[in-house]
Formats: structure tokens, C-alpha cells, sequence
């Protein structure tokens, strides 16, 4: 596997996607600071494969995953 500079790689949004929840995660970060347990927030696994080539600024979301033999490009 080859990952160059600037790639960022997730397993969570680290937000909620609902509008609502994120307003209240939100100012509860303001007011009590961050928490792990924030609700809304999910984390998936991503997979990579082997001999995968993952180009400069690329960006692999959470529940990706990445075939054996792929090239990932920005």
C-alpha cells in the first residue's frame, strides 16, 4: 500500500447528520466541551485493500472500502 502526503482517511463524520442534533451537540460543546459519546455520531470501519495506491489530497470516508489493486485519486 502507498498513501501519499495530505490524505485524510475517516471512520466517523464526527457530527450528527440531523440539523437538530447538531445544533445541540453544538452549543453542549460550548457550554460542557467535547464528548466521545456525542449522539448522532457513527463510526464505520473503512477497508483498504492490498497493493492499493492512495494519490496526493485524497479523501476516504467512513464505510469505504477500497478493492485490492485500486487507485484512489483526488
Amino acid at each position: 500500500m502507498l498513501i501519499s502526503r495530505d490524505v485524510h482517511i475517516h471512520d466517523t463524520s464526527r457530527h450528527p447528520l440531523e440539523a437538530k442534533a447538531r445544533a445541540k451537540q453544538t452549543i453542549s460543546m460550548l457550554t460542557e466541551g467535547h464528548s466521545e459519546e456525542d449522539p448522532g455520531i457513527k463510526a464505520l470501519p473503512v477497508r483498504i485493500g492490498d497493493d492499493v495506491w492512495i494519490g496526493l489530497g485524497a479523501i476516504i470516508l467512513k464505510g469505504v472500502t477500497v478493492g485490492d489493486r485500486s487507485i484512489v485519486g483526488a
